[in-house]
């Protein structure tokens, strides 16, 4: 026996000792509990968990004890197998892949594979054991302290007003978080099972009880998450529906707002600087009736940054900010004709420099602009693009057709439909209406942006009945073609996309929010003329997530996330651990034909070219800039070729240089690299 076995066997022994006993059960049968892993031992990001372990009856009788065989593993996936008595459990803990958000803080999945060895059928009860270092918990948005009697806890269904008599229902409740910890069990809520939490011998624990029936030689298998959750802003936005982010208070850091539909109100967060960011809650409006949608822009041109909304039965509002400090609101009326508005948005429509508002409205298929006549404050005329966007859930604008003013866009669920409106420029201007696609089933949410670095605006859009993020790739014409390509058509309930460079390489990235799954995820662009994308999940525990945005949140110049989770009642930001690339990332392998400040003999006047080949050593992908100089003048990049490229991780990319040598003799070449 060599010493690393000796040591692992007296690390499980002590481990077993510490669950012999520990655990008071049904009718207050003493137990024993298996040990399996020690969270903060094999995944030391787990923190607030300390131990987990399990025990199994079947047909009511009590399995003592088990032989184990630790299966091949991973840094980050542990496998055991234990064995008894004709029955077999396997347990999997692996971590979850969440890029480089919260890298150091990732979930781990478990999966126990519960297998029936018999050729009859058994009844067999799991239970999953953790033990905590807190001694409460929060469930649906109340603390329960943890004592010697068990307090349950189920899943339930909550019901969404859509519009007048349409209703969403969705599961929620099945997420315990204590601190910044959370263990979910939303992947078990269909099963016999019961989640309890409780304390013995001043240890608290969260205990999972899962009863099924496996048919003879058969398995089943079950997926808890336990795992270090995103940084809550707020569990107090009784139906959080939209989230935005940018400075309010002149502070020079990023502020959150929020829209909370149940609350009717309208908040936003002053961050207080520090690192990460502490939060203060201030009420922008609380009588908001139904708010559905935010937006930050100076709409009075006094520089400083008002608020904008769209809500059920308010129409749409603006809030002035006074410029104090914390600023003082006043609301004025832009509009109250529209019917259920879900979605506000505010740029300069007419070219007068002043900002006007567009809205989308559901129950009369709106989509409308609000000219601002540039009076402090602003007075307003209404204006209507369209009103055959059948339920409009979102509205967007930014110059389409490159003619240098601003069209709008809308996503539409009923019809399934992307649209844009062709401003035609005149004073006030006149819309045509063209349609993108009216196969986005259940259209919920629409944004534009150049996706393939051609020099033309692309569209991303969401649609919740199939599930999908697409981008319409345009073609450039005038007016513009679109062709439909998928970036995932896994994003259950698809309800919100934004795009931004999260992972600063130089190209667009698109983020989603997943009402279904719970999920605020992002997808990686490989910087190809035509995109192909990774996924990556950001977080999968925003119970019915309605919004997501972008941006570095906590000034360490990476890009942070931020959602609004409408069953959760909470607003949550999602640090980003990038570390940018840099300079000592990209090696110059060499100069062809000759080495970095090698001598050659040069002839006069006769033209060649220079080769620098870089490397990309870094963890990131990288966008590189060289320079060659000969004698200490720069030189020319070869016809056709970039002096700026991006070089995926471990990849070489080559850079050409025209020389032309003036004078016989000796000349020496240097090139240099840094990022873009």
């Amino acid at each position: 026996m060599n010493k690393v076995n000796l040591l692992f066997m007296i690390f499980i022994g002590i481990i077993l000792s510490l669950f012999v006993g520990a655990v008071d059960l049904n009718d207050n049968k003493s137990k024993t509990i298996i040990s399996d892993i020690v969270a903060v031992d094999k995944f030391n990001h787990l923190k607030g968990f300390k131990q987990i372990g399990f025990s199994i009856d079947y047909d009511n009788i009590a399995v003592e004890a088990f032989d184990k065989e630790t299966l091949p593993f991973s840094g980050k996936k542990i496998r055991n197998k234990f064995k008894s008595q004709n029955t077999e459990i396997e347990s999997v803990y692996e971590e979850i892949d969440t890029s480089f958000f919260n890298v150091d803080e990732k979930p781990v999945k478990q999966t126990y594979i519960l297998r029936n060895l018999l050729n009859t059928k058994k009844n067999i009860k799991l239970n999953i054991l953790y033990e905590i270092d807190s001694d409460f918990i929060i469930w649906n948005g109340t603390k329960y302290t943890i004592s010697n009697g068990h307090i349950y806890f189920k899943a339930f269904e909550v019901k969404e007003e859509i519009f007048p008599g349409f209703n969403e229902t969705s599961l929620t409740g099945h997420t315990l978080t204590f601190g910044n910890n959370y263990y979910d069990f939303k992947d078990v809520i269909d099963l016999n099972y019961t989640v309890s939490v409780y304390s013995l011998n001043n240890k608290d624990y969260i205990n999972l009880e899962i009863s099924q029936d496996i048919r003879g030689l058969s398995e089943f298998i079950v997926y808890p998450v336990i795992g270090w959750t995103t940084r809550t802003i707020t569990t107090l936005d009784n139906g959080a529906h939209s989230v935005f982010a940018i400075d309010i208070d002149k502070d020079s850091d990023i502020d959150v707002v929020s829209a909370a539909n149940f609350n009717n109100e309208i908040m936003w967060y002053a961050n207080n600087g520090s690192t990460p960011p502490g939060w203060i809650r201030r009420a922008i409006d609380t009588v908001a009736a139904g708010p559905r949608s935010v937006y930050g822009i100076d709409v009075d041109n006094d520089s400083d940054i008002d608020v904008v909304s769209a809500s059920d039965s308010g129409g749409i509002k603006w809030y002035a900010n006074n410029g104090s400090s914390p600023p003082g609101w006043t609301k004025h009326t832009i509009a109250t004709t529209t019917n259920f508005a879900f979605s506000v948005f505010a740029i300069d429509i007419d070219s007068d420099k002043d900002i006007d508002v567009l809205s989308a409205s559901v129950n009369d298929n709106k989509i409308a602009w609000y000219e601002n006549n540039g009076s402090y404050p602003p007075n307003w005329t209404t204006h209507t693009i369209n009103t055959s966007a059948i339920n409009a859930r979102s509205v967007f604008a930014i110059d389409i057709d490159k003619d240098n003013d601003t069209d709008v866009l809308s996503a539409s669920s009923v019809d399934d439909k992307i649209a844009w409106y062709e401003n035609k420029g005149s004073i006030p201007p006149n819309w045509t209406a063209r349609i993108i696609t009216t196969s986005a089933d259940s259209a919920r949410s629409v944004y534009a942006i150049d996706i393939d670095k051609d020099n033309d605006i692309d569209v991303l859009s969401a649609s919740s009945l199939d599930n999908k993020i697409t981008w319409y790739e345009n073609n450039g014409s005038s007016p513009p073609s679109w062709t439909a390509r998928n970036i995932t058509t896994s994003a259950a309930g698809a309800f919100a996309v934004f795009a931004k460079d999260i992972d600063n390489d130089n190209d667009i990235d698109v983020l989603s929010a997943s009402g279904a799954d719970g999920r605020i995820a992002w997808y990686e662009n490989n910087g190809s003329s035509l995109p192909g994308w990774t996924v990556h999940n950001i977080s999968t525990n925003c119970n019915n997530a309605k919004s997501v945005y972008a941006i570095d949140i906590d000034k360490d110049n990476d890009v942070d996330a931020l959602s609004a989770c409408f069953n959760d009642n909470s607003i949550n930001w999602y640090e980003s651990n990038l570390t940018p690339a840099n300079s000592t990332d990209l090696e110059i392998l060499e100069i062809i034909p000759i080495q970095v400040v090698k001598d050659v003999d040069m002839v006069k006047d006769k033209s060649g070219i220079v080769r620098v080949v870089v490397k990309n050593k870094g963890p990131l992908n990288a966008n590189a800039i060289v320079n060659a100089t000969l004698d200490g003048n720069l030189l020319s990049v070869y016809p056709g070729d970039s002096a700026t490229k991006l070089i995926n991780v471990s990849k070489n990319q080559t850079f050409d240089f025209s020389f032309n040598p003036s004078t016989v003799g000796t000349s020496s070449i240097i090139a240099e690299v840094s990022v873009g």
